[in-house]
């Protein structure tokens, strides 16, 4: 449960990461986010989605241009 969050999305990963991480048995995890309305935590859940979004796009177009390098494409 996260009863603050940060302004970090990398901080804010790498939380969930470790507990998604290797030996852990649990098949699934699950994150709750205890937030007040008209606060300042809305504002950071708002950041923290709209950054992990970002940078999802990034990894996926840089994905796209391995496999057309690895294919021999340009």
């Amino acid at each position: 449960a996260h009863y603050s969050l940060t302004w970090n999305f990398e901080t804010y990963d790498q939380i969930l990461r470790r507990i998604r991480r290797q030996g852990n048995t649990a098949g699934r995890v699950f994150r709750h986010h205890a937030i007040m309305r008209d606060t300042t935590d809305e504002d950071r859940r708002y950041a923290l989605v709209n950054k992990n979004k970002g940078q999802q796009a990034l990894f996926e177009a840089l994905t796209v241009r391995r496999n057309i390098r690895v294919r021999g494409q340009k």
